[in-house]
């Protein structure tokens, strides 16, 4: 294959990933409103009932399968590169390490897992879970290869290296050449992997099973791009797979709160912003709601010596979060903001290029959850 093609199959797969990132981010989105509204409502209808009523139960079904429908939507926000990372330093063995029980209790008793991990690898900077994900998707990805009804073997390797173009990168970031990288290799004696399926293996929703959701894969992409990582297959339809993931490595890493203080809400989702007016006016404060970030500007700069805090969406028409903030904090710049939104605190915050924020509330949250990040704001000095 020519330079030329290579280059043009290389843009053309960027901008298909790029496009299904952001579908995937917009329909979180939406579904996170969705679900703040469903879990603030169950949660303040079970303050109103009694210890005994049977409708408890039914409410706590509510807020169970809220519970599991949000975890649906943090893989379509890992695909989209905009999970809910908390960051710190991470050895990638000791993770392999930590989930080992669960590695050989997921897979068929017919399969052998091999671990070939190196001892001291240089830190990443990442979330534990995320990474915890990676490895068990890629895990159950080569399990479902291999199937249940012969032997296999899986063989989970990490060590560190060099970066290096592989046969076949099917995601990666070539902004960041990392000299310094830390991998992950899964290979597996499955049936392989055909062109027609490699082409699309990391499309959200695409599954080679008669059922499933199609987000293993998909997920894995997401976490290892926000990592600025890349991911290199190699694989011959019959004899296994090999998946790498190389993720750089780190080469160093007041005022008293008042009952009746005034909380801007600032949302332009309807059920949200009543659920949080609700919520807090149970709890004793004033709350002004704002639908846009226009409106909210206005309500501010008439007002902002009296409104203790505002509570802001990132994503809103008319006017962005990051734009209303801007105007927010031209007004007061002591002004107190808790930035509201279904994406991960890190990912928001960049984009606030450094802005001075008091805290970050991730949707969808419940009332009580609210409740707790306003109280934490207003006793901040």
């Amino acid at each position: 294959i020519s330079e030329r093609k290579r280059l043009e199959r290389q843009f053309l797969e960027s901008q298909k990933l790029e496009s299904l990132a952001v579908l995937a981010g917009g329909i979180a989105h939406d579904f996170n409103n969705l679900l703040t509204g469903i879990t603030g409502s169950a949660s303040l209808a079970i303050e109103d009932l009694k210890p005994t009523d049977p409708l408890r139960d039914l409410f706590d079904t509510i807020l169970q399968a809220s519970g599991r429908a949000g975890e649906l939507v943090k893989q379509l926000l890992a695909y989209a590169g905009k999970g809910q990372f908390v960051l710190q330093h991470v050895d990638l063995s000791d993770r392999a390490r930590s989930i080992t029980a669960l590695i050989k209790g997921s897979v068929p008793r017919t399969i052998d897992v091999i671990f070939e991990l190196e001892n001291r690898l240089p830190l990443i900077t990442s979330d534990a879970s995320q990474i915890d994900q990676v490895i068990m998707n890629l895990v159950l990805n080569a399990a479902e290869a291999i199937g249940d009804e012969k032997p296999g073997r899986i063989t989970i390797r990490t060590f560190s290296a060099k970066r290096q173009p592989g046969q076949d990168r099917h995601l990666g970031n070539e902004q960041s050449p990392a000299a310094n990288v830390v991998c992950l290799e899964v290979t597996d004696t499955g049936h392989g992997i055909d062109d027609s399926t490699r082409a699309k293996i990391f499309d959200p929703f695409f599954t080679t099973k008669f059922m499933g959701r199609g987000l293993g894969l998909a997920a894995v992409s997401g976490i290892v791009r926000a990592l600025k990582g890349t991911i290199e297959i190699e694989s011959t339809a019959g004899m296994g797979s090999t998946f790498r993931v190389y993720i750089p490595a780190e080469t160093h890493l007041e005022c008293e709160q008042q009952d009746s203080a005034k909380i801007l809400i600032v949302d332009d989702e309807p059920l949200v912003r009543k659920i949080a007016k609700m919520g807090l006016e149970r709890a004793g404060y004033d709350v002004i709601e704002a639908e846009h970030g226009d409106i909210a500007v206005d309500i501010y700069e008439q007002r902002w010596a009296e409104i203790a805090l505002v509570v802001l969406d990132y994503t809103m028409p008319v006017m962005t979060g990051p734009e209303t903030l801007k105007h927010l904090l031209f007004i007061n710049p002591d002004a107190r903001v808790i930035l509201c939104s279904g994406f991960a605190e890190s990912e928001v915050r960049q984009r606030f290029e450094g802005a001075r924020v008091i805290g970050f509330l991730q949707k969808p949250y419940t009332v009580a959850q609210l409740k707790s990040k306003v109280e934490s704001a207003l006793a901040r000095a």
